[in-house]
């Protein structure tokens, strides 16, 4: 295959999922695929050739939004001066490019989606102890709350993420509003506490099915 060839290829797969992550939150994960294929301006046989079922696509589509929120989160470790700087970083940049499984509507699917693909499994894994390692590395530094942990990050952000009963100029400037006031809640203060415990990533771990009769 040609260097040419390879781009187009990497070019059609990255507008299908572009275009299946908004149509999957839009639509739910049963949209045609032919809509899919329109939307990501490529044929229905690229797309056939690519993911040939429905399945495939959802589950490249959710290994693609942990790639992306791993990054982000790597990246606000690696290139922010302090613990504080890296979540907030990284908690703006979640909702900027307003990624998350809740708002691509996959969630429901997600039990089998995880039970079924180990790969998908890992990237879960490594996204969620990088979202604790984000808050750890903050309280330890006395910057986030004691009582706050990165369960309760993802929930947040997540909660911004979907928000979407407004406008769209007046939604995006309330969602940047409200994530500032997050933010400022979460920074250590003389502040009450908060009811029950923190909540680590491992506390949204999605329970798989057994084969236990």
């Amino acid at each position: 295959m040609t260097e040419q060839l390879r781009a187009d290829a990497r070019h059609n797969r990255d507008q299908i999922m572009v275009a299946a992550r908004a149509l999957f939150a839009t639509h739910g994960v049963h949209v045609p695929m032919e809509e899919v294929a329109r939307a990501a301006g490529v044929g229905k046989a690229t797309l056939y050739r690519r993911f040939p079922q429905r399945e495939q696509l959802i589950e490249a589509v959710a290994f693609d939004v942990y790639r992306q929120l791993r990054a982000l989160a790597r990246d606000a470790v690696a290139e922010e001066p302090d613990s504080w700087a890296a979540v907030s970083r990284f908690l703006r940049d979640w909702i900027a490019v307003r990624l998350g499984l809740v708002h691509t509507g996959i969630c429901e699917e997600l039990p089998a989606l995880l039970e079924a693909n180990a790969s998908l499994r890992e990237a879960r894994a490594e996204f969620f102890g990088l979202v604790d390692e984000l808050a750890d590395r903050a309280k330890a530094d006395g910057e986030l709350r004691s009582d706050v942990g990165g369960g309760d990050l993802a929930l947040f952000a997540n909660a911004l993420v979907e928000q979407h009963d407004l406008p769209g100029p007046v939604q995006d400037e309330v969602r940047s509003r409200m994530l500032e006031l997050l933010l400022d809640g979460l920074h250590v203060r003389n502040a009450p506490p908060l009811p029950g415990a923190p909540r680590r990533m491992a506390d949204l771990e999605v329970h798989l099915p057994t084969n236990e009769g």
